[in-house]
């Protein structure tokens, strides 16, 4: 079952700022209202106008493909209701446009960072991102009860599952998949529904679907990041199950983000902290908590992460130990470290990147691969790297969507 959270998500400012937002619209309006110089009137028109531009989309970008819904002429009665400034601006420049306080235009430009992208160079219709946030639900048991939900369902549909199995190739004729290696042993197929990143899937298995979307420049790619797990001796009452701490001048920690640097550590990163045992205490010892800290980066292109990956954790150690007046070392009993490179290790991902393309680009939403293969007529893609995009609500989507163009 899912239930909505007091408070979403926390934001923690450089200037010693707090904001919260709340799941509902009003709600966050408010407390924006009362923390900065934006009227509770600004924020829930802004909101509504998210809102209104998620409706006009929906359809085409969530629940189909927007290549087929656009050529199919139901282009006109969509984009009617789309201001075309959703495709000519940025994030930012449609925010600025509405909100004037800094620290609200930070919060709204963060959602871009949901499918890797940057909010000064993708274009406003990511906006509608901020409607969906101030009325979202969470899985009481956490985002790890859907996964074990499907798997029920799987289950009792007559489901087998083959766990800690590599799939080492596939055999096939210029048309169809017939089967796969995957253990050592070979498994015939009717249909296959991959969800691994596209770009690997392509490159280690099956080439000749570069025109599926396997090609892609390492510049077109979204954002890797490094992940710290710390068992943490203590709680932090201050703090709840999303925390976010902003970098002091965010455009430029996104020219960071987006450079092609090699060596280069942003000097103050935005660090965000994830606390499961906030909504289901289980997840940690009593009196304790697990936090889940997670570093934006430029995905992998070649940088040494045996010396950057201490390098951060230094500096995010000395901005968290400074917001919460507490030197968080001293509360650290259990650890491990990932970066871009054990990413791409333990998921398959492209050069460790998260969400496979961004979407920096007007087009972009037009661009990710399709859920259904062209080269092969029984293949069929889901997950964060093709449509409708990364993320665990848009992953279960492309899912629900493979699934649709398979049964057709």
């Amino acid at each position: 079952s899912f239930a909505p959270l007091e408070t979403v998500t926390r934001y923690f400012f450089a200037d010693g700022k707090v904001i919260a937002t709340k799941p509902s619209m009003d709600d966050t309006a408010g407390e924006i209202a009362s923390r900065t110089i934006d009227t509770r009137e600004q924020i829930t028109r802004y909101l509504a106008r998210c809102r209104n531009l998620f409706t006009a989309v929906e359809d085409a970008f969530l629940w189909n493909n927007p290549r087929d819904v656009f050529f199919s002429g139901k282009s006109f009665s969509i984009l009617k209701n789309v201001p075309m400034t959703a495709f000519t601006r940025s994030m930012d420049a449609m925010t600025k446009a509405s909100i004037r306080d800094p620290h609200t235009r930070q919060i709204f430009n963060r959602y871009a960072t949901f499918n890797g992208s940057n909010p000064y160079k993708a274009r406003g219709m990511f906006n509608l991102i901020a409607a969906l946030e101030s009325a979202s639900l969470t899985p009481e048991k956490g985002i790890f009860a859907l996964s074990q939900a499907l798997e029920g369902l799987a289950l009792k549909k007559g489901a087998r599952f083959h766990y800690n199995t590599k799939v080492t190739a596939l055999t096939s004729d210029s048309r169809r998949i017939h089967g796969i290696t995957a253990g050592g042993r070979y498994l015939e197929t009717d249909y296959l529904v991959s969800n691994m990143d596209i770009h690997r899937f392509t490159r280690d298995l099956l080439p000749r679907a570069r025109r599926d979307g396997g090609d892609i420049s390492v510049n077109a790619l979204s954002s890797s990041g490094i992940v710290f797990l710390w068992g943490i001796n203590r709680s932090f009452p201050r703090l709840g199950l999303h925390n976010i701490f902003f970098a002091r001048n965010y455009r430029e920690e996104f020219r960071f983000l987006s450079g092609t640097g090699r060596t280069a550590v942003y000097e103050d990163p935005t660090v965000y902290v994830n606390i499961t045992s906030k909504v289901d205490p289980s997840d940690a010892p009593e009196g304790m908590e697990n936090w889940f800290v997670l570093i934006n980066m430029p995905c992998d292109r070649g940088q040494d992460w045996d010396r950057i990956i201490p390098e951060v954790r230094t500096r995010v150690l000395a901005k968290l130990s400074t917001a919460l007046s507490v030197d968080l070392s001293d509360h650290i009993t259990e650890e491990a470290a990932y970066g871009p490179k054990d990413i791409e290790q333990d998921t398959a991902s492209y050069r460790g990147s998260l969400y496979g393309m961004s979407s920096n680009k007007w087009n972009s939403a037009f661009l990710r691969p399709r859920n259904s293969s062209r080269a092969c007529s029984n293949l069929y893609f889901c997950g964060g790297t093709v449509h409708p995009g990364g993320g665990m609500p848009l992953a279960v989507l492309s899912g629900r969507l493979a699934a649709k163009e398979l049964m057709s």
